[in-house]
């Protein structure tokens, strides 16, 4: 599959987030599906896909993979090498000759949201985690004063009001929730829900200083500022 615009896609690698709950890598390493090293890889892959929203794009690895082991600084033969393995594990998939992170959406704000939602009871607890509980307590520390990072100069010039962001994700038109539950096979959602949660479920991005403001409007707000602003929720 081509790339048809390289810089965009490199952009990507460097720009936006990803959403990984706790559930994946522990599942996978405790039952034995993924070996820590191929988690790492299984990573790198991850982040090297394109999140565009098109289902032509979304969730491929549209990089040569000599290509991709130069952005990477990997060898070429081990990034091959792992990349079979995991193709063989099923956790990466070959569809149209090109590599492609399965159920893509998994990894979305929306949809890490709603598995990290799932919740257990304490013997299920127990029994998947081998009856490895303690009752012992961790002592609590004493709370120790932070010192002052900046001199009185230096910190006005970083220092802002105490406020916060709301994240939202996009609601996406009815056609593009069906295509996603069609193509993906995404078995969490219906595409009345993945519309729910895009329309009710936020998050919030606290803001300490000038620098994770910057960040802030960047990552999640594609260096818009007024959009920013009318997101921001100051006071805690």
């Amino acid at each position: 599959m081509k790339n048809l615009n390289p810089y965009a896609g490199l952009n990507q690698i460097r720009r936006g987030y990803l959403c990984i709950t706790r559930q994946m890598p522990l599942d996978n390493l405790r039952n034995g599906v993924l070996s820590v090293n191929e988690l790492g890889y299984f990573l790198i892959f991850l982040i090297s896909a394109d999140w565009d929203r098109n289902q032509d794009r979304k969730g491929f690895i549209r990089y040569d993979l000599r290509k991709l082991s130069e952005i990477w600084k990997i060898p070429y033969q081990t990034l091959n090498d792992n990349l079979i393995k995991l193709i063989k594990k099923n956790v990466i998939i070959k569809e149209r000759n090109t590599p492609k992170i399965p159920d893509f959406d998994r990894f979305t704000f929306s949809g890490a949201n709603q598995i990290a939602k799932q919740t257990y009871t304490n013997e299920e607890s127990k029994q998947y985690f081998d009856n490895l509980f303690s009752n012992s307590e961790i002592p609590l520390q004493p709370k120790r004063k932070s010192p002052i990072p900046f001199n009185t100069s230096s910190k006005s010039e970083f220092s802002i009001p105490s406020k916060s962001v709301v994240i939202k994700q996009p609601v996406r038109t009815n056609e593009e929730y069906q295509q996603i539950y069609d193509d993906e096979g995404y078995k969490f959602l219906t595409p009345d829900d993945m519309r729910w949660i895009d329309e009710n479920v936020s998050g919030k991005e606290q803001v300490n200083n000038r620098l994770e403001e910057k960040d802030v409007v960047s990552i999640f707000f594609n260096g818009n500022w007024d959009l920013y602003q009318k997101n921001v929720v100051y006071g805690n």
